[in-house]
């Protein structure tokens, strides 16, 4: 994960505060100003706003792009993210592949779902 100054880090924090009171136009600004300050993780975190059905912002051409985005910046959380978008859409085959994706990044989550996915076909 690249490092980023204080600014990026307290931005991000209000972001993730906003996010998880629901306040999540206000969290999608944040987590764009903090992006933009070097804080890349925060797209993911934009992304999965986009990719709720019920957060009031649902776009999932727009989450996939940010996904794809934030791999693009190195943020391996990103491919556990396409894989859980493509889940949702009950794509088996691009679920895999980015479960692998990120698990050949070291992304925790992808690995143990890919262990559980692989054992269940």
């Amino acid at each position: 994960m690249a490092r980023y100054d204080d600014a990026a880090l307290a931005i991000l924090d209000v972001g993730n505060t906003a996010e998880e009171e629901g306040r999540h136009g206000e969290a999608i600004e944040h987590f764009d100003h903090a992006a933009k300050l070097g804080a890349v993780e925060a797209l993911v975190n934009m992304a999965n706003i986009y990719d709720d059905d019920q957060s009031g912002f649902y776009d999932p051409l727009k989450a996939r792009a940010l996904y794809k985005e934030a791999l693009r910046k190195g943020v391996p959380e990103a491919a556990y993210g396409l894989a859980n978008y493509y889940r949702l859409r009950g794509n088996r085959r691009w679920q895999e592949y980015w479960l692998r994706v990120g698990a050949g990044l070291g992304e925790e989550f992808a690995i143990d779902e890919l262990a559980e996915f692989l054992s269940k076909t």
